[in-house]
């Protein structure tokens, strides 16, 4: 290929040989950062780029949305389903971030979300949460694998985040984490981030006998959602505290052992006490 780009794609990304793929991700990737440059001066949310998506694109989004509220109606916990019905996300269309953020703020939301130009370090991520500013990427997956991404991508961020920040306990959990994280170690923010990846990306929990998602990564992928509940797949362990921060994880393989909570108060409730300990 003889066009550099700028945002590094690896050589089995379903993208890497599509150059108009990518150069739409050099752009978005090129308004995030200026984005981002002007909002550390500004903080002003008005600048949030909006990003001409392709029909390809919207029907992609179409497509898993459609299969996505199917599986969450059936694997996620009432809770998240409820969150996810009050989001009123266009099923048919890629959402705008300004109208994300008018919704989360008609629901009483702190949280608002700016766009990143692709994975951010935990401490980065963390640093905005503190803040009640939840890093998103803009860029979507290629249609070409449409059930697949190796990254995080618009679907993993707006159909899997979400619904997390119309439920109180967990926005006030998730900006207590990021708060918890200024000046941390390299040691405490492992800890933390075993944390948020076993609750927020890949949480369990009880529901009238059930195992129950509400993790981000589980409700982003069809894959996941499917097998997360499902103990001929996965190790199903009691959500505690220090099992968690002493188990580590490899994002590029599927989880072999989730956590299951009581419930979301449950999972919550751990979480804030052990931050709480930090503290003392």
């Amino acid at each position: 290929m003889n066009k550099t780009f700028n945002v590094d794609l690896t050589l089995d990304h379903p993208g890497f040989n599509d150059p108009k793929y990518r150069s739409q991700r050099d752009a978005i990737a090129l308004e995030a950062r200026k984005f981002m440059q002007e909002f550390q001066k500004t903080s002003n949310f008005s600048l949030i780029p909006e990003i001409n998506y392709t029909q390809e694109q919207h029907k992609l989004w179409q497509l898993l949305f459609s299969k996505l509220q199917s599986e969450i109606k059936q694997h996620a916990c009432q809770q998240i389903i409820n969150s996810f019905q009050k989001l009123q996300l266009d099923p048919n269309h890629i959402p705008k971030f300004k109208d994300i953020n008018h919704t989360l703020q008609k629901h009483n939301s702190p949280i608002k979300i700016i766009p990143i130009d692709g994975h951010a370090k935990v401490s980065v991520f963390f640093g905005h949460l503190a803040k009640a500013q939840h890093l998103s990427t803009q860029y979507i997956r290629h249609t070409n694998q449409p059930e697949f991404t190796p990254e995080p991508d618009i679907i993993h961020d707006i159909l899997g985040h979400l619904p997390a920040y119309l439920i109180t306990k967990m926005t006030q959990t998730a900006i207590l984490i990021g708060k918890a994280s200024q000046g941390a170690n390299q040691e405490l923010l492992d800890k933390l981030d075993r944390i948020f990846w076993f609750s927020f990306e890949y949480g369990l929990c009880q529901e009238n006998g059930q195992i129950k998602a509400f993790g981000s990564g589980n409700l982003s992928s069809l894959s996941d959602l499917k097998r997360c509940t499902d103990p001929k797949q996965v190790i199903h362990k009691k959500f505690n505290i220090t099992d968690i921060i002493n188990t580590p994880y490899d994002p590029t393989q599927a989880n072999k052992i989730l956590f299951v909570a009581d419930s979301i108060d449950d999972a919550m409730d751990q979480i804030q006490n052990f931050l709480k300990t930090l503290a003392t």
